[in-house]
Parts: C-alpha cells; sequence; structure tokens
C-alpha cells in the first residue's frame, strides 16, 4: 500500500475580509504570475479545479523542479487553511474531496 503524505497550513486574520483578500491575492498571483523561482528552483503555477469548501475556496497546481503539489485554499470566517497534496495524490478524488471538507469543518470549529 502506497503512503501518502499531506501537508496543512492554517492562518488567521483580524476579520473576514483580511482572510478574503488573502483568497483574492493567491487567486490574482496565480493568474499574474505563471512562473516564478525559489532559490534553484522554477516553479510554475496553474489553476486547479477544487471542491467548493468553506465560505470560498480555490485550487492552485504547482510544479517546482519537476515535482507537482496541489493546494486548496480555504477560508471560513476570518481564518484560512491550505491542504497540500503532493505528486499525484491531488488527482484522488476519494482523498481529496474527504480530506478538505474536514479540513473546512475543523477550521470552522477553530474560528467558530
Amino acid at each position: 500500500m502506497a503512503r501518502s503524505s499531506l501537508m496543512f497550513e492554517v492562518r488567521t486574520y483580524p476579520e473576514a475580509r483580511s482572510a478574503g483578500q488573502q483568497l483574492e491575492h493567491v487567486r490574482q498571483s496565480r493568474r499574474a504570475c505563471a512562473t516564478a523561482t525559489a532559490g534553484p528552483y522554477a516553479v510554475s503555477y496553474g489553476v486547479l479545479s477544487a471542491p467548493r469548501r468553506g465560505d470560498e475556496s480555490v485550487g492552485v497546481r504547482m510544479r517546482v523542479g519537476g515535482n507537482r503539489f496541489d493546494e486548496i485554499v480555504i477560508r471560513v470566517g476570518a481564518g484560512v487553511t491550505v491542504v497540500t497534496f503532493p505528486g499525484v495524490t491531488g488527482d484522488d478524488g476519494g482523498l481529496v474531496d474527504p480530506v478538505t471538507a474536514q479540513a473546512a469543518e475543523k477550521l470552522r470549529q477553530a474560528v467558530g
């Protein structure tokens, strides 16, 4: 059985408007800037179809030095969580759907 590792990040903001601005920044920067560098690595960004979670959500596909990372960024009120699926794990709807649903619910509980 193959093992999958996921990464989570949680951020809080003083108000929901600020958290919403963060998601808008993610949307705009990924559309406006398709490539970047991170140290010695070339990074390319793309828009990723993502399940609707929380108050709003956005998906980002990144390729870093030949490796792929799919991120689902979810906002609930003044909180934002980023769930990162490395490699092809982002293609597994049986993993992405329940993990992002649970991440949104845990964030809702934390900011509630």
